[in-house]
């Protein structure tokens, strides 16, 4: 079993020490994962059964950690939303993703968990969600409770408020601490802008279609208001029709500018560095991929259709540079 860090160690035994009850709000790449696993495993007696809550994307991931961190603890994925939940055998550390979770956290009550994890727990920043509902019944019937999110606060302070009251107190224990304190080591991030112009074809239809949607919005709000609806009410109803067009133009900016972006990326490959690409639309995706495919340049994709088992194996696959390019959607 690997080492944890010196901080890591500190953290653990934070946590144990604050009956895992802790949010732990650390940078990404600090080690959250690992201290949470070790935290449980230290304290399998009163602290397993466990349940892992995370997006789906990571499930396996959490599985292999699990293997790593604690060797003796069984790692066991719910990913059916009405499977029976087998007998535990003991130590058991149940995964389940958050898209699950308001279905079956009945489930995992009457499966005696002790323990949960929640991995991005800002999910459940809206406290009227399904999902945000289903993890405080749950975490209302276990004695630890540790909710690992690096962004504590994304846009107010009501969703570090939410958080508090799921380990009910308006000041619960907290770790935070920031990949720079821990590893000085790793450089900071770089952040450079490439200006491209959109091809000809895509500018016309791009201008076209921008100005052709201010002339309609303009239209139509007169003709609205003309017919005696209030302007609030006429300004959202369009607010609609705006958003629609957004998308369709961000859509249309995003396809033009694949040329630019494949030929970055051959570029980039040919000086032997892995490049990680994200993309918004499946109409980019497959452009791209269209693209790469001419360069022949070899690709692997994480999208929304993709299995959890693929994805983690595409992953892998990527870490072990048996291709060059990653491609994922918000997925």
């Amino acid at each position: 079993m690997p080492q944890l860090k010196p901080f890591q160690r500190e953290d653990v035994d934070y946590i144990k020490a604050h009956g895992l009850r802790v949010l732990v709000a650390s940078a990404p790449g600090t080690g959250k994962t690992c201290i949470a696993i070790r935290a449980v495993a230290e304290t399998y007696k009163t602290s397993l059964p466990a349940v892992v809550v995370c997006p789906a994307s990571v499930i396996r991931h959490w599985g292999r950690e699990i293997h790593r961190w604690a060797p003796g603890v069984n790692a066991l994925i719910i990913n059916d939303s009405s499977a029976t939940i087998p007998r535990l055998p003991q130590p058991t550390i149940l995964i389940i993703s958050w898209t699950l979770l308001d279905v079956r956290w009945g489930d995992l009550i009457k499966a005696g968990i002790q323990t949960v994890i929640a991995d991005e727990a800002h999910y459940a920043k809206n406290p009227t969600s399904l999902r945000s509902q289903a993890l405080y019944h749950l975490s209302q019937r276990a004695r630890g409770l540790l909710l690992l999110t690096g962004t504590p606060i994304i846009n107010t302070q009501q969703e570090l408020a939410v958080l508090n009251m799921l380990l009910r107190t308006e000041n619960p224990p907290m770790i935070r601490r920031l990949l720079e304190d821990v590893a000085p080591e790793v450089p900071p991030k770089k952040r450079s802008y490439l200006y491209t112009d959109l091809p000809f074809f895509f500018a016309k239809q791009y201008n076209k279609a921008e100005n052709d949607f201010e002339d309609w919005l303009r239209k139509e709000k007169e003709k609205l208001v003309g017919e005696g609806m209030a302007e609030a009410e006429v300004e959202r109803v369009l607010a609609a029709e705006a958003l629609a067009k957004v998308g369709y133009l961000r859509r249309l900016a995003g396809v033009g500018k694949v040329q630019a972006a494949s030929l970055w990326i051959a570029k980039a490959v040919r000086l032997g560095e892995p490049v990680v690409v994200f993309c918004e639309h499946q109409a980019v995706l497959r452009a791209l991929e269209k693209r790469l495919r001419k360069q022949r340049i070899r690709y692997i994709i994480v999208e929304g259709k993709t299995p959890s088992k693929k994805r983690q194996e595409a992953v892998d696959a990527f870490q072990r540079h048996d291709y060059p390019v990653f491609i994922g959607t918000k997925a």
